[in-house]
C-alpha cells in the first residue's frame, strides 16, 4: 500500500498478527484494527461470560501495547479501532444488553490502563446485522448513535465513524443518517467508508450500481473535522489495493474530502 502514497495505513491485525516487528521507519500514519477472531471464537470485549470477557481484555491490552511500540517507526499517535462487542445470533434483551455494557467498560479501563496515553482508542459503531462465520448476526451494541455517543462520553473516548456501518443501522433500526452525522460529529477521529445497500450490504464499492448510500455526499458534512479517513471496501485489497484506490480516487475527486 506504501506505492499509493497514502498519509495513514490502518491494518486489520489477527492475535498471531500483534506479533509482528517493523523494521522500516515510514512517514505515514499508523491505525491498528483489534483482532476479531482467536481460536475459532468471536473477540468479545462485552460478553456476558466474564472469563471471555478479561481474555478479551488482554488480548486487547497487548494490542493496544503492540500498536504504542509500532507507532516508533511511524508518524504521530497511533490509532486503536475496537468494535464494542455484544454480538449474538438471536439478539439481546434489554437486561442483558445493559449488563453488556457494564462488561464494555471494564475492557475499556483496561485499554486506557494499557496505553498509558500513548495511543488513541476509539471504539467503531457496527451496524444492527453483522456477518460473522458465513451467516447474520445481531450487534447488540454500539449501532445508534445515542448509545455510541454515551459510550464514548462515559468513559472518555473519541470513535472511528462508519459510514457505512452509520448507514446501515439507520436502514435497520429507522433513525436519520444526517441527525446522526450531526450528534457524532464531535467525538470523530477517524473514518471508515464505502458504498452500503439495506440493513446488511456493506462494504460495496463508492460506484457500485446496486449501492444506495453515496459515501461522498456523507464525507462532505464532514469535511472541517480533524479526522483521518480510509476506505473500506469488499475485497478492496486485491490487486495491489485496486478497490481501495478506487474508492480512494473517487472521493478526492468529488471534493468531498479535504482532510488528513
Amino acid at each position: 500500500m506504501m506505492a499509493h502514497g497514502p498519509s495513514l495505513v490502518e491494518m486489520h491485525c489477527s492475535v498471531d498478527d500483534l506479533e509482528w516487528e517493523p523494521k522500516v521507519a515510514r512517514d505515514v500514519g499508523l491505525a491498528v484494527h483489534l483482532p476479531e477472531y482467536h481460536k475459532g471464537h468471536l473477540i468479545d470485549p462485552a460478553s456476558l461470560n466474564e472469563s471471555e470477557r478479561q481474555a478479551t481484555a488482554d488480548i486487547y491490552s497487548h494490542a493496544v501495547e503492540r500498536a504504542a511500540s509500532w507507532a516508533l517507526f511511524f508518524k504521530g499517535e497511533a490509532k486503536i479501532v475496537f468494535h464494542p462487542g455484544g454480538m449474538s445470533v438471536r439478539g439481546l434483551s434489554l437486561k442483558d444488553a445493559a449488563r453488556a455494557r457494564l462488561q464494555l467498560d471494564k475492557t475499556i479501563s483496561a485499554m486506557q490502563c494499557a496505553a498509558l496515553g500513548n495511543v488513541e482508542i476509539l471504539i467503531e459503531n457496527v451496524p444492527r446485522h453483522c456477518w460473522f462465520f458465513g451467516g447474520e448476526w445481531l450487534a447488540g451494541l454500539g449501532t445508534r448513535p445515542e448509545e455510541i455517543e454515551s459510550i464514548c462520553k462515559d468513559n472518555g473516548l473519541k470513535m472511528t465513524l462508519d459510514l457505512c456501518h452509520l448507514y446501515l443501522a439507520s436502514q435497520a433500526e429507522k433513525f436519520d443518517m444526517d441527525e446522526a452525522v450531526a450528534r457524532l460529529k464531535p467525538l470523530v477521529r477517524h473514518i471508515h467508508y464505502s458504498g452500503a445497500k439495506g440493513v446488511d450490504g456493506e462494504g460495496l464499492a463508492i460506484d457500485d450500481p446496486e449501492g444506495e448510500f453515496l459515501a461522498a455526499a456523507a464525507l462532505a458534512g464532514l469535511a472541517d473535522v480533524d479526522a483521518t479517513a480510509v476506505p473500506e471496501i469488499w475485497f478492496g485489497h486485491e490487486k495491489n489495493g485496486a478497490g481501495f484506490v478506487e474508492a480512494w480516487r473517487a472521493v478526492e475527486s468529488s471534493n468531498a474530502w479535504r482532510g488528513r
